[in-house]
C-alpha cells in the first residue's frame, strides 16, 4: 500500500517553559496572533489567577459585615489583605477554593494571590508568625501549604486522580523567603517548621528588578539572591515567574531591555519555572518595535538557546522586507542611544 512508504515521524519536543504568556496589547487583543506566537490563555489552565484571596475568594462584600476578623488589621482600609492566622478565614477560604475547583473541573492550577498592595495584617498572631518564619513570605507559604493540603483531602474524594497546584505570590512585602544565607551561596531554613507541601507552587514576582539591566548586575544583586533562596527552598521545581517587560513610567516607550532579556529567561529555566508570564503594556499598543519584541519573547520562551540579536535581525529582514537593513540600522541606533542615556 502507498502508506507503507511514509516516514515514521514520532518525536517529542519540550519547550523551555510549559506555559508561556506575554502581556502586549497586540496579543491580548488578538487570540489568533496569540496562538501563532504559541502563547497561552491563563483561563485554560487556572481556576483563579493573579490577586485572588480577597477579590475572588473572600470578598468584603460577602464577608465584611459578618466576619471582619478575616481581614485582621487591614479591615476598614482601602487596601485589604487576609489575616493568615485566623482559623475562620482559613476554613472559609478552603471552602471557597473547593467550590471554585468544582466549577472549573479541568483546571490544574489555583492561584491564592495576595491583593496588589503592601498593607498586610499586623495583628499579634500574624506578627508572631512573621517573626517565627523570618518573613511575611514564610507565613504566606505556611498558609498556602495548609490550604492546599486541606483542599486535597476533599479533591481526592470529589475528583479522584485530579492534581492541582496551589500557587501563592512572592511579591511586594512577601518577596523575602523564610530562608537565611549561612555563608556565600549557602542557605538554610529560617525555622524548622518551614516546609513546602508537595502541591504548593510559588509565583516569583520581583517587581523591584531593573529589567533594563542584566539580572546579575550590581543593581539587581539583592533581588537575584532572594530568588535564589526561593528556588533553593522549592528545590528548583513548582516555580512560576511573573516577569516584567513594561515601561511603567510611559506607555509610549518600551522598556530598554534589548539584549538582556535572554539572561532572565535562562535563569527562569534554570530554577525549573513551569510558567513564564512577562507583563508588558496590555492597555494600548506601544510604538517602537512591538511586533519584534513579541516575536523574540515567543521564540526565547520556547527555547532559551536563541541569541537575542540573531532573532532581532532575522525578524527585521523578514518582517520589513526591502526595508529590513534600514530597520536593523535603526534598532542599533536605538540601543546605542539608550546605552548613552544610561
Amino acid at each position: 500500500c502507498w502508506f507503507h512508504n511514509l516516514y515514521d515521524f514520532d518525536w517529542t519536543y519540550r519547550p523551555s517553559f510549559d506555559l508561556r504568556c506575554i502581556e502586549y496589547r497586540a496579543c491580548n487583543a488578538d487570540r489568533t496572533y496569540e496562538r501563532r506566537m504559541r502563547f497561552i490563555q491563563n483561563s485554560k489552565y487556572w481556576c483563579s489567577y493573579t490577586h485572588t484571596n480577597v477579590s475572588t475568594y473572600l470578598p468584603t462584600s460577602t464577608y465584611g459585615k459578618t466576619h471582619p476578623e478575616y481581614y485582621g488589621t487591614t479591615f476598614g482600609t482601602s487596601q485589604i489583605q487576609l489575616c493568615y492566622t485566623n482559623e475562620g478565614c482559613f476554613e472559609a477560604l478552603v471552602e471557597a477554593v473547593c467550590n471554585r475547583l468544582a466549577k472549573y473541573p479541568n483546571t490544574e492550577y489555583c492561584m491564592l494571590g495576595q491583593e496588589d498592595n503592601w498593607n498586610y495584617c499586623k495583628c499579634d498572631k500574624c506578627m508572631a508568625a512573621i517573626k517565627k518564619f523570618g518573613s511575611l513570605g514564610g507565613l504566606e507559604l505556611d498558609f498556602t501549604n495548609r490550604v492546599g493540603a486541606k483542599v486535597d483531602e476533599w479533591l481526592h474524594q470529589a475528583f479522584p486522580g485530579r492534581k492541582v497546584t496551589y500557587v501563592f505570590f512572592a511579591y511586594n512585602s512577601s518577596l523575602e523567603p523564610p530562608v537565611k544565607e549561612v555563608r556565600g551561596g549557602v542557605f538554610a531554613k529560617y525555622h524548622e517548621d518551614v516546609y513546602v507541601y508537595e502541591n504548593t507552587g510559588v509565583m516569583l514576582a520581583p517587581i523591584g528588578m531593573d529589567f533594563g539591566q542584566g539580572m546579575h548586575s550590581s543593581t539587581n544583586e539583592s533581588t537575584t539572591i532572594t530568588m535564589d533562596k526561593w528556588s533553593w527552598l522549592f528545590n528548583n521545581k513548582n516555580s512560576f515567574v511573573w516577569s516584567y517587560c513594561i515601561q511603567s513610567r510611559s506607555n509610549f516607550f518600551h522598556l530598554p531591555n534589548f539584549g538582556v532579556q535572554r539572561e532572565y529567561y535562562k535563569y527562569y529555566e534554570k530554577i525549573g519555572t513551569k510558567m513564564l508570564y512577562d507583563q508588558g503594556c496590555y492597555q494600548m499598543n506601544t510604538p517602537a518595535l512591538q511586533a519584534m519584541r513579541t516575536y523574540i519573547s515567543s521564540k526565547m520562551m520556547w527555547n532559551t538557546g536563541f541569541e537575542y540579536y540573531d532573532l532581532a535581525y532575522d525578524f527585521m529582514r523578514h518582517y520589513y522586507g526591502p526595508a529590513g537593513d534600514a530597520m536593523i540600522e535603526y534598532l542599533n541606533f536605538l540601543v546605542s542611544y539608550y546605552n548613552y542615556l544610561r
